[in-house]
């Protein structure tokens, strides 16, 4: 009777671990991808970039995640996206967990948000210049499209919005 308490006891603690694992397995496929992504430097080719980070995979809720997290293509340059911050509970994945590689002709040409909301910035200047034939209605349409997709940041929505807003 004691040995059957012990086996279910000890049966019930590595259920409890493998469900913990999973966690661990996330941790440290982020951990990972922190120590990583410092190695990137500007001017390497991307071959190597996903050498360096790997194209490792994780779970989540959300089901598989893995290297790079997200790939964008906006104008001449490719961004890839490394998640490397923990998301909160029953939420989705968001851009802010992830660190942006950004590469022009096969070559890392910047790293990290900062260089991500220039490049949009300036994106989002070309883009209102060539949008001044498009009604007020178009140009909210397409900023809100640009939004959905997540190719802007909520900040970056609100401001372009309001910037559109005060033009009238």
């Amino acid at each position: 009777m004691k040995i059957k308490k012990i086996v279910i006891s000890l049966l019930l603690l590595a259920g409890g671990n493998n469900l913990y694992a999973a966690d661990l397995v996330y941790r440290d496929f982020l951990r990972q991808n922190n120590a990583n992504i410092n190695r990137i430097e500007i001017g390497i080719d991307e071959a190597r970039v996903i050498e360096i980070m790997g194209e490792d995979t994780s779970s989540v809720k959300d089901g598989a995640v893995g290297n790079p997290w997200r790939i964008e293509r906006l104008d001449n340059k490719t961004i890839y996206h490394y998640l490397v911050k923990k998301h909160p509970p029953f939420t989705p994945l968001l851009e802010n967990q992830a660190i942006p590689v950004l590469m022009q002709d096969g070559k890392v040409v910047g790293i990290g948000r900062h260089y991500l909301k220039n490049f949009r910035r300036k994106a989002q200047s070309v883009s209102n210049n060539n949008q001044t034939g498009k009604t007020l209605e178009e140009r909210l349409k397409t900023l809100k499209e640009l939004y959905d997709s997540k190719l802007i940041t909520k900040e970056d929505y609100d401001n372009q919005k309001q910037k559109i807003l005060d033009s009238i």
